[in-house]
Order: structure tokens, then C-alpha cells, then sequence
């Protein structure tokens, strides 16, 4: 029998009560990784990532239980692959930012002003988020969004128009884009 101090024992309940319940699960359509909290979506991968990977990206980020059913999780995969379907142009599913910095929240949260079918640049979020001038700092943000699609970061040029870059690679991005029938030079 081990025998634990009252530290140890302290420490482990408040690692248990810091543990966070995530659901995750695969689109049926387009084979795209999506983790939910019981708050809201907190990833969305990029085609045919499986969830494994996508656990190894949460996994860094804390302590999680891992369950595979959730109501939540069941709206989030329907209106992902509907929007991939080409049937759907906004969402419901509530998001979870709870890894992003204050910053990043910040830009995360003007990236869902962006409409359906409609572009944006890295300057444009700069200015609407009142900090003109950080424009890098906007474009760092945007490239670590963890729920890519639904927080729009595909709709996001440079202010010539161009792609860019895409943490789910190009050609995921020229994808989604002419989803929404936005056009950009190549």
C-alpha cells in the first residue's frame, strides 16, 4: 500500500478538478477533426487529420478525459459537414477559446465578423481591433486559431489579395474559399 502526504493528496484533487471532459469526433463527409468542451468547439482540424492527431494537439494543452458522445459534438460534426456540403453558411455550435491568449481571443472574435462568401486581410483585423500597428501580431494570432473554418481564418488575404499561408495547408484554403465563392490571386 503507498501512502501519500496531505500535499500529494491536495495536489492530485486539484489536478482532478482542473481535468476537463472533451468530446471528439470525425465528420462523416470530409473526414475533418472536431474536439468540443462542454462549453463549445475548442479544435477543428483540416482534412483527413485524424482525431489522433488532433488528441496529441489537445493533449498539450492539459489534462483531458476524452468521451466520444456529446449533443454538442453531434450539432458541431452536422453543421460542419453541411457548411463543406455547400448547404449551410453560418453556425450555431457555441466556441471555446479557452487556450488562446487575451490578444488572440480578441482577434479570434473579429474573425467571426467576417461574412459568409465575403474576405478580409490581416490589416483590416488590425484596425478593427484597434491596434493598426500589429498587424504581424494579427497575423501570428490568426495562424494559431485552433477552430479553423467555423472562427473564419480562411477568409482571411493579404491585402494584395493573395492566400497567404493556412495552418491547414493551401490547398484547404483555395477549398473552403471557393466553397464561399471568394475569389484571391494566385
Amino acid at each position: 500500500m503507498e501512502i501519500y502526504s496531505y500535499q500529494q493528496l491536495i495536489s492530485n484533487e486539484r489536478i482532478l478538478k482542473m481535468r476537463t471532459v472533451l468530446y471528439g469526433g470525425i465528420t462523416h463527409n470530409h473526414s475533418v477533426p472536431v474536439i468540443v468542451s462542454e462549453k463549445g468547439l475548442v479544435y477543428i482540424g483540416s482534412f483527413n487529420e485524424s482525431l489522433q492527431e488532433a488528441k496529441l494537439f489537445v493533449d498539450s494543452k492539459g489534462l483531458f478525459t476524452f468521451q466520444e458522445k456529446s449533443p454538442l459534438l453531434t450539432r458541431a460534426l452536422e453543421e460542419l459537414d453541411e457548411y463543406l456540403d455547400g448547404i449551410r453558411n453560418e453556425f450555431s455550435t457555441a466556441i471555446d477559446f479557452q487556450w488562446g491568449t487575451p490578444f488572440q481571443q480578441l482577434v479570434w472574435s473579429e474573425l467571426l465578423k467576417v461574412p459568409f462568401g465575403n474576405s478580409s486581410n490581416y490589416s483590416e483585423i488590425a484596425i478593427a481591433i484597434g491596434r493598426p500597428k500589429a498587424v504581424r501580431a494579427v497575423g501570428t494570432a490568426i495562424g494559431n486559431n485552433p477552430i479553423s473554418i467555423i472562427v473564419p481564418c480562411h477568409r482571411i488575404l493579404t491585402k494584395s489579395g493573395h492566400l497567404g499561408g493556412y495552418s491547414g495547408g493551401l490547398s484547404m484554403k483555395e477549398t473552403l474559399l471557393k466553397t464561399e465563392s471568394i475569389s484571391y490571386k494566385a
